[in-house]
C-alpha cells in the first residue's frame, strides 16, 4: 500500500469517527443544540481537524442524511421485485418503518435538514449528493405507486398526491412512536394495520370501512 493510500484510509477512518461522534451526541440533545465544539470533543480530535472534513455543522448533518438515505435504498433494493404489488408495497413500508425505528436518532437531523432545505451551508458537491439521494428515495416510492396505478390496483389519481398522503401518514406516525407516545405499542401488529389502512384509501375497490386497529392501539384511546 502506498503512502497516499494509507493517508486516504486514515482520512476516511477519521471522518467516519467524526460522524459516529455526532450520532452519539444526538441522544444527549437535539441536532440544533449541538456545535462543532461538541462534536470535536466527542470525537477526541481538534476542531480544526473537523473542518478539514466538513466546512460546517450542516455538512456533518448532510453526510449523516446521505448515509442514512443510502442505507434505506439498499434495504429497498433487497426486496424481491417479483413479489405481487401489494406484497411489495407492504415490504417497502415495513422496511421504511424498521429503518427509521432502528435509527431514531436521525429524526432531529432529518427535521433540521428539511427545515433549512436548500439553505443548508453545503459545498456544491455535497448539496448535489444530498439532493440526489433524496430524489432517489422519492423516485423509488413514486415509481412504485405509479406501477400500482398502471396495474389498476391503486385508484387513478395524481401519483404525487398519493405519495404525499402515504408518506405523510407514515412519517407522522413514525415520529409519534419515536417520541414515546405509544410505549406499549405492538409495532408488528400496528404496521400490518397501517398497511391495510393506507391501501384501503388508495385502492380502486370500494371498501365499506377500514380494518379494525390492533387491540394495543385501540386501548390507547
Amino acid at each position: 500500500m502506498s503512502i497516499n493510500d494509507r493517508k486516504q484510509r486514515e482520512f476516511e477512518r477519521r471522518e467516519e469517527g467524526i460522524l459516529q461522534a455526532a450520532l452519539g451526541l444526538i441522544g444527549k440533545g437535539d441536532w440544533p443544540s449541538i456545535t462543532m465544539d461538541h462534536i470535536a470533543e466527542q470525537a477526541e480530535v481538534g476542531k480544526g481537524t473537523i473542518y478539514k472534513h466538513f466546512r460546517s455543522k450542516d455538512e456533518v448533518a448532510a453526510r449523516l442524511m446521505i448515509a442514512n438515505g443510502r442505507q434505506l435504498l439498499a434495504r429497498w433494493d433487497r426486496i424481491d421485485p417479483n413479489l405481487p404489488f401489494i406484497a411489495r408495497f407492504k415490504a417497502v413500508l415495513r422496511n421504511y418503518w424498521e429503518h427509521n425505528m432502528e435509527r431514531s436518532e436521525m429524526q432531529s437531523v432529518e427535521m433540521y435538514c428539511d427545515a433549512l432545505d436548500k439553505n443548508l451551508n453545503l459545498s456544491e458537491a455535497m448539496q448535489a449528493e444530498h439532493l440526489g439521494v433524496r430524489k432517489a428515495i422519492i423516485d423509488f416510492a413514486t415509481e412504485m405507486l405509479a406501477e400500482g396505478v398502471r396495474l389498476g390496483i391503486l385508484r387513478n389519481a395524481n401519483v404525487e398526491h398519493l405519495l404525499l398522503a402515504s408518506w405523510g401518514a407514515v412519517s407522522g406516525i413514525t415520529q409519534l412512536v419515536q417520541t414515546g407516545n405509544f410505549d406499549n405499542l405492538d409495532e408488528s401488529a400496528y404496521l400490518d394495520y397501517l398497511c391495510e389502512f393506507m391501501l384501503v384509501g388508495m385502492m380502486t375497490t370500494d371498501v365499506q370501512s377500514p380494518p379494525k386497529p390492533p387491540t394495543s392501539v385501540a386501548n390507547q384511546n
